[in-house]
């Protein structure tokens, strides 16, 4: 998908490498800090735009779901740093997949 953004255009292409291999994809996004800040760009692109709610102004119940996910893939691997750009991460793909 072509975007008026090239960085969100990037988010997408990491989208679609993760539809095609979820589980290689997912450790690249835990041990790559290219692919974190693809997609945290791709986060800060879709929140100034209104496409996606910021974390901080979710339910109680969306955070605990998205810090769980991107705790459980990390497996303990990052700091809380890490762990935010993950969860940014994982609630800009669930967007851009849907």
């Amino acid at each position: 998908m072509q975007t008026s953004s090239p960085f969100l255009d990037l988010a997408y292409k990491e989208a679609e490498t993760f539809q095609n291999n979820n589980v290689a994809w997912m450790e690249c996004l835990i041990t790559c800090d290219c692919t974190k800040s693809i997609m945290e760009l791709g986060y800060n692109i879709l929140v100034r735009k209104g496409k996606i709610i910021p974390i901080e102004k979710m339910t109680q119940a969306e955070k605990e779901n998205i810090w769980n996910s991107a705790r459980e893939f990390s497996k303990g691997r990052l700091d809380k740093e890490g762990l935010i750009k993950v969860a940014k991460g994982l609630v800009t793909l669930e967007y851009l997949l849907t």
